[in-house]
């Protein structure tokens, strides 16, 4: 509910670190116009130090964040086995001037309930079908394809597969299918069903 503020922290330490790392949150607006991002989806924060950038970069990045946000533990230094976006395709929604009105409120959405259904100990049919229900309603946007799998990993990396390639290559070899269209989207029960099929 405080986005603006956690714009403004995200420029912040972009301009603490010289743009090293996260100069790339410039926006394209509806007047043709460019200008800093005005707005952003947790998934695209948490990509911010997870794009292919030398492992300092990206603990710099999280150090700097993480005290402007009241993070209390260490910044990571090591990244192995996580997924990694390339700089300039680390967005998860369109420039405003392509942007669908609520497409950055139903990211918000679904990582809340995301949240929510990984910390379902009792595996309650509320919370299945609300992120079931938030995942369907983000996965045709601008913007989204297998990275929304990706992003659901950084948030909750115990309930939730990444689908970047080389985890697909590892299902394939454990005789795992997972039906996906083209662009690498699957339908938000048929997510969750892989997530659960994992776990167990």
């Amino acid at each position: 509910t405080r986005r603006e503020e956690l714009v403004a922290h995200i420029h912040a330490v972009a301009e603490e670190l010289g743009g090293e790392g996260i100069g790339h949150l410039t926006d394209h607006f509806p007047d043709g116009t460019q200008g800093p991002m005005q707005d952003i989806c947790p998934f695209t924060v948490l990509t911010l130090f997870n794009r292919k950038l030398k492992n300092e970069n990206r603990t710099n990045i999280a150090k700097k964040l993480g005290e402007r946000l009241g993070v209390d533990v260490p910044a990571p230094t090591s990244f192995d086995g996580l997924p990694v976006f390339m700089p300039l395709k680390s967005l998860f929604f369109g420039f405003a001037s392509q942007r669908g009105e609520g497409d950055i409120d139903r990211l918000w959405d679904v990582f809340e309930a995301a949240l929510a259904e990984s910390e379902d100990d009792e595996g309650t049919l509320d919370s299945a079908a609300r992120f079931i229900a938030a995942y369907d309603a983000v996965s045709h946007q601008k913007g989204i394809n297998a990275n929304l799998s990706i992003g659901l990993y950084y948030a909750s990396p115990e309930r939730f597969v990444s689908l970047d390639s080389p985890m697909r290559s590892q299902l394939k070899a454990l005789g795992v299918e997972v039906v996906a269209d083209k662009s690498g989207r699957l339908k938000g029960r048929d997510y969750l069903d892989l997530c659960d099929a994992l776990e167990a």
